[in-house]
């Protein structure tokens, strides 16, 4: 048996469920609340595990690059879990086309990696494939209504995690994975707290709340939450050694189908997943497959 391949898919089942959870955590949490949770359950995960493995911990916050992270990745989970807690489990299949397409294309510009043809014709389809899935063949009034929003916020929170894959990939020259997360999710933390008093001056309602009493099912949903977004990262990594890089562009990106799949079993409030957005998803994953064909094994990634 290939183990990598088994972890690539155990990946993958981990990052889909996290529109579900971040439903379920929604009846207790606000958005900025499982954020931060999420960050701050997921390093705990990750120094967990690099004290089992005795791996050095060093958590570096005196560095650009941790700090860019830290502020795109903060950006990232916020805007997905406002987007998702306002509209369907599935909607953040949105974010991974544009994390991949945004992540390639900033390394063209800034580390002036020449992108070939086929890749951006990959970076149109992913953007082709986001469009039919944001639409999921609604009248264009409907769509206007209740679509856009939601779609925008996924697109910025992609954005920022491009550039989180950006940073990421420039720690990677001096630094071990582990530390490297553990540094840039301690630096987002930082960055939701400093947020809560700059917001609490504008005419936002729902930042830091935790509503009483307590939600059982949301609790335990923001703790697997948190501890799977730290073990997956861990999950990731390990399995990239296994098995080749094309082949784990495809299993980890099959996420979109299952995030799918469980809106269908689990999640009636939904919108209905029509065949536009079914063929959506087919769009984004040949899109992602395209984009990582010529890709390093071993790049930085994550969701």
């Amino acid at each position: 048996m290939n183990w990598g391949i088994v972890l690539m898919i155990a990946v993958s089942l981990c990052w889909s469920m996290v529109g579900g959870l971040v439903r379920l955590s929604s009846p207790m949490f606000d958005p900025s609340v499982i954020t931060f949770a999420r960050f701050f359950l997921g390093t705990i995960a990750i120094l967990i595990y690099m004290k089992i493995a005795k791996i050095p911990i060093r958590i570096v916050l005196r560095n650009k690059w941790v700090w860019f992270g830290a502020i795109a990745k903060a950006a990232n989970y916020l805007l997905e879990n406002i987007a998702i807690a306002n509209g369907s489990s599935y909607g953040n299949i949105l974010v991974i086309p544009v994390i991949s397409s945004v992540a390639i294309i900033s390394a063209s510009v800034y580390l002036k990696e020449k992108l070939k043809k086929h890749q951006w014709v990959a970076v149109a389809l992913c953007f082709a494939g986001v469009c039919f899935v944001s639409w999921n063949g609604l009248p264009f009034e409907m769509f206007v209504n209740s679509n856009v929003f939601n779609t925008v916020l996924y697109i910025l929170a992609g954005t920022g995690g491009g550039f989180f894959l950006l940073a990421s990939k420039q720690l990677l020259q001096e630094m071990e994975s582990g530390n490297l997360n553990a540094s840039m999710f301690s630096g987002s933390m930082l960055v939701l707290l400093l947020a809560v008093p700059l917001v609490h001056t504008m005419p936002i309602d729902g930042f830091f709340i935790v509503h009483m009493p307590p939600v059982w099912s949301s609790v335990i949903a923001i703790l697997v939450l948190g501890f799977s977004t730290g073990i997956s990262f861990l999950i990731y990594n390990k399995a990239l050694k296994m098995v080749p890089f094309a082949v784990s562009a495809v299993l980890v990106n099959t996420c979109v189908f299952w995030q799918m799949i469980w809106s269908k079993l689990f999640f009636k409030s939904d919108q209905p997943i029509s065949i536009w957005a079914w063929m959506g998803a087919v769009v984004i994953l040949v899109g992602i497959v395209l984009l990582n064909l010529n890709s390093q094994k071993g790049e930085a990634r994550g969701t």
